[in-house]
């Protein structure tokens, strides 16, 4: 059997099943075949991520850390927007990173890089 032409709706199937980000995008580095039958709009409902940000010496970072319950695992990803803002927490895909010195907020999606602005106010 060659996995890589497995059905369209098998592949989407399995796919709503995943229950962590990270089993998500290895499954659609298979082969382009599964990457094209289940776009990243397509994530499955994931279970709670708590979020950190990793400091280096010099004070600032662009590295988010994501602890997963489902596979008890840590994560860390780099994320440039992040340097010398503070993760307030995941959202529906986005993560909001606020900068308190100059009150803005950005919600950005770590894996697509998509961003959106919002308007701070007290």
């Amino acid at each position: 059997m060659d996995w890589s032409e497995l059905n369209t709706d098998l592949l989407r199937l399995i796919a709503k099943k995943l229950g962590d980000i990270s089993n998500f995008v290895h499954f659609r580095v298979v082969c382009k075949h599964w990457r094209s039958a289940v776009p990243p709009s397509e994530l499955p409902p994931q279970f709670p991520w708590f979020i950190d940000r990793v400091v280096n010496w010099r004070g600032g970072s662009s590295e988010i850390q994501f602890y997963s319950l489902y596979s008890n695992k840590t994560y860390t990803l780099h994320v440039p927007e992040a340097d010398g803002k503070i993760p307030l927490g995941p959202s529906n895909k986005y993560l909001c990173l606020t900068d308190f010195s100059c009150m803005t907020s950005i919600l950005i999606n770590p894996c697509t890089r998509s961003k959106i602005r919002v308007p701070y106010q007290l």
